[in-house]
């Protein structure tokens, strides 16, 4: 006899307070699953289509033994929001949404990877995922005759962590900051004021700290009266 699955409606209703109101759109045709990149590694049972119903069900995150608990939590941090399942969704579900949505809840509790935690924690600290100090953010400007962004200014080039401060990608920074000259664009930087764009650790479901840091920005933007933004990141640019 298969064990019995109890429902368990308040674990549904905290899971679609946290986003995952597509849920209902989903009829189980697997195609998700099907194009999932996880279908293709040997050992990884990863079955995307399954989530939704088993949050209609409020038996998401539902063990007892440690090391159930364990592999549970560990399956919710498999996805990698490529997005692939949303493409092949005959109803256009937004299973990242879904999957974020439990992974707040998780968060929220601590329960998550200890290497997620720790780059939740520099974003939150010093912010950069690295945990690179804050006064070495603007490192990669020199010799570049790069300003400081200033509201006549058409462009604020936001370059973020990786551009930032990676020794390799700084070449892209620079390159795109050469490009603009080239073209006699009118740029700034925000230097060691700016903090990471966050929709990283967003994916991961740290919200809180993800809301904390784009409202930093946000106030930074505003206060230098930046009206237009050009980034490296396809990461920036989501959020």
């Amino acid at each position: 006899m298969p064990n019995k699955i109890e429902i368990i409606a308040e674990i549904r209703e905290a899971i679609l307070e946290k986003g995952a109101d597509d849920i209902w759109k989903c009829y189980q045709c697997g195609k998700c699953s099907g194009v999932c990149p996880w279908a293709v590694v040997n050992g990884i049972n990863f079955q995307t289509c399954k989530i939704p119903q088993m949050i209609k069900l409020g038996a998401v995150m539902e063990s007892e033994e440690k090391d159930e608990i364990a592999d549970e939590v560990k399956e919710m941090f498999l996805c990698i929001g490529c997005e692939a399942c949303v493409n092949e969704c005959p109803k256009g579900v937004g299973m990242m949404n879904i999957i974020r949505a439990i992974r707040r809840i998780l968060v929220d509790f601590g329960s998550y990877p200890d290497t997620l935690k720790s780059l939740v924690q520099k974003i939150n600290n010093v912010g950069n995922p690295l945990g690179e100090p804050r006064e070495n953010r603007d490192k990669w400007t020199d010799g570049q005759n790069v300003h400081l962004f200033s509201p006549e200014m058409e462009f604020l080039y936001f370059s973020c962590c990786i551009p930032a401060y990676d020794k390799r990608m700084q070449n892209v920074a620079r390159a795109t900051t050469q490009i603009l000259q080239k073209s006699k664009t009118t740029f700034g930087i925000l230097g060691t004021a700016e903090n990471c764009c966050s929709e990283g650790i967003r994916r991961v479901g740290a919200e809180k700290v993800f809301q904390k840091v784009s409202k930093a920005n946000i106030t930074i933007f505003k206060k230098a009266g930046v009206k237009n933004i050009l980034v490296s990141s396809p990461h920036c640019f989501t959020v």
